[in-house]
């Protein structure tokens, strides 16, 4: 790991304030960057941040675009993915709290202020904080306020995330950028480095069976991207999704398990053009009585190829 000593932050609302909140923000040099940091550089409480490059050959200009900001840059060993990258992050953050940003998402000015009051309202250590987002469409710049239902702590965490009862996302939504945790539940549950798709929700499913209780702020107050350039969303890796549902302890309802094999594992591989892994992901699905949305999402492929 490398590291860069960062001036000061100098913005004028964080001025003769002590940061309760480190921002981790993993990037490979995209340009979305600079608008990332601009937001957390924008709260109204004062926020930390530290850059992790993934790319080595974009570290010097992640490294000017940190400092532009005042904040701290710094590399893993490259191409180490995301959830490397976040944990590096972590361990170069000294304060109570670390939220997470993609470089492609933006935070709304009071973010972290609403956030660490229902931090500061609970019981700390074995709490997590989250909130809405606006889920933008950056061909169009259109947006929806998701989930529709806040994550409520009575459902298992991972039926409420792997359901997918509609064709457009409307629930069911918890994302990296939407999230503030105490650092040390993160030094004792942290990302999971084998992962490279579903690090996200591996994680708070993780959390939320240890006993972690989610707090989530009412209105929106993330900016998310959805599916943006470098985004591994549209990935045709269909193996990872089936290889993690079948690592993890069942979903409480299997009726999401099948859900989550159509709607992510069938799309994957009929984008992939992979017969063979369509044809598992269908076997897969007999778990349980899929939603007819899931069942369409899985099959969007086949429209697409038509068009």
């Amino acid at each position: 790991m490398r590291g860069t000593d960062s001036p000061p932050a100098g913005h004028a609302l964080t001025a003769g304030r002590e940061p309760r909140v480190t921002a981790v923000i993993p990037t490979s040099g995209r340009e979305t960057l600079a608008r990332a940091l601009a937001s957390v550089a924008s709260q109204s409480v004062p926020v930390e941040a530290v850059v992790v490059c993934d790319k080595l050959d974009e570290s010097s200009s992640v490294e000017q675009v940190a400092h532009r900001f005042g904040f701290r840059a710094i590399s893993t060993a490259g191409h180490q993915g995301g959830a490397e990258a976040r944990n590096v992050g972590v361990a170069a953050s000294t304060t109570e709290y670390v939220a997470f940003l993609d470089d492609d998402d933006a935070w709304h000015p009071d973010k972290t202020r609403r956030q660490l009051a229902l931090l500061d309202a609970s019981d700390g250590a074995r709490s997590v904080a989250a909130c809405r987002a606006r889920l933008i469409d950056p061909s169009t710049s259109a947006f929806r306020v998701v989930p529709e239902t806040p994550y409520d702590n009575e459902r298992d965490m991972a039926s409420y995330l792997l359901a997918r009862r509609h064709l457009r996302l409307r629930d069911n939504f918890m994302q990296t950028s939407m999230l503030i945790a105490p650092r040390s539940l993160l030094s004792e549950l942290p990302w999971n480095q084998s992962l490279r798709r579903h690090q996200d929700w591996d994680l708070v499913i993780r959390w939320h069976r240890s006993g972690v209780v989610f707090h989530t702020a009412p209105e929106p107050l993330v900016d998310v991207y959805q599916a943006s350039a470098g985004s591994i969303s549209k990935s045709a890796d269909w193996r990872a999704s089936l290889d993690w549902l079948a690592s993890m302890e069942a979903p409480d309802s299997r009726r999401a398990s099948a859900d989550f094999v159509l709607s992510i594992g069938l799309r994957a591989a009929l984008r992939g053009k992979d017969p063979r892994g369509a044809i598992q992901a269908i076997r897969a699905s007999a778990v349980g009585v899929p939603h007819l949305a899931a069942a369409a999402i899985g099959l969007s492929p086949l429209l697409e190829k038509k068009k």
